[in-house]
């Protein structure tokens, strides 16, 4: 969907924007279709997943400012006929290959076993904050008794010394 949002939306705003601006030569106008045209390129070298199977719709040109324009790489030829079409009109552009419902099927096994182990951490980590949570009210308990040991062992030391002492 990116890829087509980009080869669509985008490259046409950017198409639009060619010959705008004050003193643009020829030179300028023809580098910056370039440009965009290196753009496009590098989108569809983007790996989808989806369109392997399909071949890479060959552009065409006619007439300047009609749709077949050069100025306008939109317009492609699907068929490789001459016939215009928008990629968005190409059924195959969306269409599944093997490889990509293979993809998808080994995606959602992935998934489902991150999500089992996801849930036996989260057991885990419940379990663990059950246990820190026992072990520091056991230390609350137990704070005052030891608090009142270690008074009761500096009584009996300071007694033993005077003890000592006589």
């Amino acid at each position: 969907r990116a890829k087509q949002v980009l080869l669509t939306e985008a490259i046409e705003e950017m198409q639009k924007k060619v010959k705008k601006g004050k003193g643009v030569s020829k030179e300028l106008i023809k580098e910056r279709q370039a440009k965009i045209q290196e753009m496009i390129d590098k989108i569809y070298a983007v790996p989808d997943g989806m369109s392997s199977g399909v071949r890479r719709p060959q552009r065409y040109g006619a007439g300047k400012g009609d749709k077949g324009s050069k100025d306008n790489p939109l317009v492609l030829d699907v068929e490789g006929k001459g016939g215009s079409s928008k990629m968005a009109a190409n059924p195959l552009y969306y269409q599944h290959t093997d490889e990509t419902q293979g993809f998808e099927k080994a995606w959602e096994v992935s998934k489902d076993k991150q999500d089992k182990v996801l849930g036996r951490i989260e057991l885990g980590v419940d379990r663990l904050k059950e246990i820190a949570t026992n072990v520091q009210e056991e230390i609350d308990k137990q704070n005052p008794v030891i608090d009142d040991i270690e008074t009761q062992m500096d009584k009996v030391t300071g007694q033993l010394k005077t003890n000592n002492a006589k």
